[in-house]
């Protein structure tokens, strides 16, 4: 009968270590889907900062120019050629090169925080997957207990009743009266 009750006892403990294992697989999960929205949500934040910055460098630009052309048109001369044109280039390209640099880092960014949001996702989902191989293993073990366990009670249940029988045989062999010699 102990081995019945042990058993039973461990068929409780691999279905407990099956549960956690199940749960702990599914936490790990959503631990990983967290952080890779939080690295997504962090990086949308950053793409409209960047978008913010390069308008406010487009209107810097645009400012630029105005300013040059005011100062050009204020020394009386034409700007259809020469340094004058020269400047206005220059200052149309510092703050184009600016914005360019500034949109090519975000673009970046982005792309290595989506990679490292499906990184994470793909984390979280072999995660959850090896939990689910263990628990199916702590499963398989708990099954092959259960069929286990009502042998060991059939086992247990034949040994007990073959000692009573040969101690019924060997004690009702001594209480037979010696006087029917």
């Amino acid at each position: 009968m102990g081995s019945f009750i042990n058993t039973s006892a461990d068929i409780a403990t691999n279905a407990t270590r099956a549960y956690e294992s199940r749960t702990q697989g599914i936490l790990q999960r959503n631990r990983a889907y967290q952080q890779a929205y939080g690295l997504e949500h962090e990086s949308a934040q950053n793409n409209y900062i960047a978008g913010r910055q390069m308008l406010d460098y487009r209107a810097r630009q645009t400012a630029a120019v105005a300013a040059s052309r005011a100062q050009n048109g204020a020394s009386g001369f034409l700007a259809s050629g020469g340094t004058k044109l020269g400047v206005e280039a220059s200052v149309l390209d510092l703050y184009a090169r600016q914005i360019d640099q500034l949109g090519t880092s975000a673009a970046i960014n982005d792309q290595n925080a989506r990679a490292q949001a499906n990184e994470l996702r793909r984390e979280g989902d072999t995660a959850k997957s090896i939990s689910d191989i263990r628990a199916e293993h702590y499963d398989r073990i708990a099954k092959s207990q259960r069929v286990a366990r009502w042998g060991f009670l059939i086992g247990d249940t034949l040994s007990t009743a073959w000692q009573m029988q040969l101690q019924y045989n060997l004690l009702g062999s001594n209480l037979k009266p010696s006087a029917t010699k």
